[in-house]
């Protein structure tokens, strides 16, 4: 297969290594297993307009990404749009969507994998025709985001110590976010919330918010009141401690389409698109796209 990999040089992991042999070891890998591969290494900067370039190239049949959650969901879009296979070497602080495709985290490691892998159907969902593959929130995690964005990180750690501090932060500030929501046609009586969430696929148990499986074609959709601090800090532990299940405050469903329409009274409430912060639409258009995004993924018996 043809396949273009972008390597962004800014990514967690690749900034603990020199970028430009670890190029030369991913065109190395997939040589090796019959593939013709273009790699570069790019500034975050030129990640659009380098997957753009891709999607475009009517060779190309691969777009690779390197980096975090945030250029992976990028990438994804590209690809879902230009019918062209997604491949992930996961350089960030989570990696989410990599876990759910069972990628090594190791870069060396996943590139290995990949070079050998299979092309697979996957989900992708959208939000107003934004794609994502992780999940679309409103209320508490993106007031965590925001409020990490005030302590300044260099590094995998500094980042994950940023999000702790900047966590609790937004405990002393419990957003209420008013909204009208109808899943699959049926409205949710519930006019007030603290947490609003769509995931692509629903989560798993046991671990960090991540689908065990992404081929269900279903999002899973969670719910929760606005809460005490104390309530807010129990929800955020048992997020990620994987015992959010355990916890009465939330609800869990599953459903193919979410309809939010949001008041005005939310005011300067933003939402989190697979991490990044955006502004709050007025409506949001949740759909999940059922196998229509192809993965590049490590081959399993």
């Amino acid at each position: 297969m043809k396949i273009q990999v972008l390597l962004n040089r800014h990514a967690g992991s690749l900034k603990t290594i020199d970028a430009d042999e670890f190029a030369d070891y991913v065109r190395e890998a997939f040589v090796r297993a019959g593939h013709k591969p273009d790699v570069r290494v790019i500034d975050g900067s030129e990640l659009e307009s380098a997957l753009d370039a891709a999607a475009t190239d009517d060779q190309c049949e691969v777009i690779g990404v390197c980096g975090g959650d945030g250029s992976v969901s990028c990438a994804a879009g590209v690809a879902w749009r230009s019918g062209k296979a997604l491949a992930i070497i996961p350089a960030g602080t989570m990696n989410l969507f990599a876990r759910s495709l069972g990628t090594p985290l190791d870069l060396h490691d996943a590139v290995d994998a990949l070079a050998e892998g299979r092309i697979r159907d996957c989900d992708i969902a959208s939000v107003n025709d934004r794609a994502f593959v992780h999940q679309f929130s409103v209320g508490l995690h993106p007031q965590m985001v925001e409020s990490r964005q005030n302590y300044p990180h260099h590094s995998r750690v500094g980042k994950i110590l940023a999000s702790v501090r900047g966590a609790f932060d937004a405990f002393r500030k419990i957003p209420r976010v008013r909204a009208d929501i109808t899943l699959d046609g049926e409205a949710v009586k519930r006019k007030v919330f603290g947490v609003i969430s769509c995931s692509n696929n629903r989560y798993g148990v046991g671990h960090i918010p991540f689908a065990d499986h992404v081929d269900k074609g279903e999002l899973g959709v969670y719910l929760a009141p606005p809460m005490r601090p104390k309530d807010s800090l129990v929800l955020a532990a048992d997020t990620m401690l994987g015992k959010w299940n355990e916890n009465a405050l939330l609800e869990e469903r599953s459903h193919k389409r979410a309809d939010i329409r949001f008041s005005k009274a939310s005011g300067k409430i933003k939402c989190a698109i697979d991490g990044e912060l955006c502004p709050l639409p007025q409506t949001a258009r949740i759909r999940i796209h059922a196998g229509e995004l192809k993965v590049l993924v490590p081959f399993s018996p």
